[in-house]
């Protein structure tokens, strides 16, 4: 599994990932993405398999990102240590920024 293009030109801007398994649930996440792609459809049909283990854009990955946030803003509004660390290259996604915005006021606020 890799992301990014290995651009040399680029490659001073962004970090590409690569990760070498043999893990079957990523792997089978994996698979159904590609046999999605392949027939060309926005979403996962009813019958296909969820992704499990893989946050892929635009199927899970905003609504698991959201989920993670709220798990740190309740951590930080009951007293416990909340810490989030991000890397982004561009975020543009307005839901996404305000969600950001509203795990830093909740930290001001319980720090």
């Amino acid at each position: 599994m890799g992301s990014g293009n290995f651009n040399e030109v680029t490659a001073r801007f962004y970090t590409d990932q690569v990760l070498m398994t043999s893990n079957k649930d990523l792997l089978n996440d994996l698979d159904q993405l590609f046999r999605l792609l392949k027939k060309n459809k926005k979403s996962f049909a009813a019958d296909a398999i969820v992704p499990q283990q893989l946050l892929i854009a635009p199927f899970n990955l905003q609504s698991r990102f959201v989920a993670l946030i709220d798990r740190e803003i309740g951590h930080a509004r009951a007293g416990r240590k909340a810490e989030m660390v991000i890397k982004i290259n561009n975020l543009e996604d307005e839901k996404m920024i305000l969600k950001l915005y509203e795990a830093s006021m909740q930290a001001l606020r319980y720090s």
